[in-house]
């Protein structure tokens, strides 16, 4: 089974201090739905 399929439409958080981080995971993990947050306040919304 590929990595594809078992990510594809899983929600994925990703908090992370560093928009570049942010922007790097969000196009690795494109065939998931990835919300980002810059911040912990910001990830609770």
């Amino acid at each position: 089974m590929a990595k594809e399929s078992v990510l594809k439409d899983k929600f994925i958080l990703v908090v992370d201090d560093e928009p570049d981080v942010l922007e790097t995971l969000e196009g690795v993990l494109d065939m998931c739905l990835v919300h980002k947050a810059s911040d912990y306040d910001t990830a609770l919304q």
